[in-house]
């Protein structure tokens, strides 16, 4: 995991995230492990705009709090 602030979500996180989530839950816990691991955590204000309407997606974004 990449993260450019030491307040961002914790490794652990992540993975539970994905592990909860509907589209990784039936995955394997070492193939969630490695996606986690793949992961880059951001950090953004609040009330941060992330994208667009109709703007053509370039990433797969998961909230993990907020």
């Amino acid at each position: 995991m990449k993260s450019g602030r030491s307040n961002g979500p914790s490794r652990e996180a992540v993975r539970l995230a994905l592990a909860n989530s509907v589209w990784f839950e039936n995955l394997d816990a070492r193939l969630i492990d490695k996606i986690a691991n793949l992961s880059t955590t951001r950090v953004y204000r609040k009330g941060a705009t992330l994208f667009e309407r109709n703007e053509p997606g370039d990433y797969l974004y998961g909230v993990i709090s907020g």
